[in-house]
């Protein structure tokens, strides 16, 4: 794939944005690729690469169940790979950063293992499993998918791990608090912290062999997190149960009731590596220089395709607005459902990330 030059007019013909930082800064072109079980894919169709004014590529793509569920790509220039996470901030930003004292459900640490059944749609990909000790066969977090009420990848790896936000009729208190194996948290910077401990404890002098262990390790290095954002997760956020454990705490397998904030760093690190439907959001978080002219160009298209937007999902509803934000997404949901049942499913998510990306928008014209 060749890499072309930005223009403002990209957001005319794509709606989803991902920048890499490391690949194709000294190359003209570049591979994006799925990683399957037997051979890779090279994935390029309907999907563009523009150098960015600080030698960053963007890759515009549209976003789709079909490509969601892929989990992620990955970009190469021949020397170096970068994942493109296909998780957009749109659809998680009301779960990321919760308050641990008014909230349900946790971020789970999972495996990523091949899915062999040709029956299923992830044949000859990669899905998430449980961690288990000594790999023995996983025990699902839950039985039913009607037990599962909200199911939102946050980081994906193929063949690696998952970073997962989950809400579900389980015994939270269990996963949180009793589980010997933890791979559990409330908050997200929680579950990073567990994931660094896990990651830690490869090294001298615990040499720890378990799967979910070495990794945790490669999750990190992959996502290419720096040593100060991981400095950063080790400084703020209380010792988790791994760390509780090798300081001889008694009860290490209880959680912590105590949690640190998501810092403006670990804010700032965790948003670069989702894909986002704003690219004026994303022009904001990476400090792009663009022209003012052309920054007003995107925002007011992307103003234009939400209104549209939601002018699908609020007509026939009956309700008393014509748009509306995160503060009315329930309210939203919750009248849809009423009146289409058999396919709220789906638009559940839709109505969801449609209310965030109003927030974000709006933040953007600030």
């Amino acid at each position: 794939m060749i890499i072309e030059n930005f223009n403002k007019e990209i957001i005319d013909e794509y709606s989803t944005f991902f920048v890499l930082q490391h690949v194709g800064k000294t190359s003209e072109e570049i591979t994006i690729f799925l990683k399957k079980i037997e051979e890779n894919k090279v994935y390029e169709d309907n999907i563009k690469a523009l150098r960015l004014p600080d030698n960053n590529i963007l890759i515009c793509f549209n976003h789709s169940l079909n490509i969601f569920a892929l989990n992620n790509l990955v970009a190469s220039d021949g020397v170096d790979e970068e994942i493109i996470n296909l998780q957009i901030f749109e659809r998680i930003k009301r779960y990321y950063d919760n308050d641990p004292t008014d909230s349900v459900g946790g971020f789970l640490f999972h495996d990523s293992i091949p899915v062999w059944d040709a029956w299923r749609c992830h044949y000859d990909k990669y899905g998430p499993e449980t961690f288990m000790k000594n790999d023995v066969d996983p025990v699902p977090l839950i039985d039913n998918l009607e037990d599962l009420y909200v199911y939102e990848p946050i980081f994906s790896i193929n063949s690696v791990a998952h970073l997962i936000y989950s809400y579900a009729n389980a015994d939270e208190n269990y996963y949180l608090n009793e589980d010997p194996f933890p791979r559990t948290s409330r908050t997200l910077q929680g579950s990073l912290k567990q994931i660094i401990e896990w990651s830690d404890v490869t090294e001298d002098p615990w040499n720890n062999t378990e799967t979910i262990a070495s990794k945790a390790k490669e999750f990190i290095n992959i996502l290419k997190f720096s040593e100060e954002f991981k400095n950063e997760i080790r400084s703020t956020q209380p010792d988790m149960q791994v760390f509780k454990y090798l300081s001889g705490d008694q009860n290490a397998k209880v959680g912590t009731d105590s949690f640190g904030l998501l810092t403006e760093l670990m804010n700032y690190e965790i948003l670069k590596r989702l894909s986002h439907l704003s690219l004026s959001n994303l022009i904001n978080i990476f400090n792009i220089d663009i022209s003012e002219q052309d920054k007003s160009y995107i925002l007011q298209k992307e103003t234009e395709k939400l209104e549209a937007q939601q002018s699908l999902i609020l007509n026939g509803l009956g309700l008393d607005f014509n748009s509306f934000d995160g503060s009315k997404i329930d309210t939203v949901k919750e009248s849809f459902k009423n009146k289409n049942p058999e396919i709220y499913g789906i638009y559940s998510v839709l109505i969801e990330v449609s209310g965030n990306y109003k927030d974000i928008l709006d933040l953007c014209r600030v």
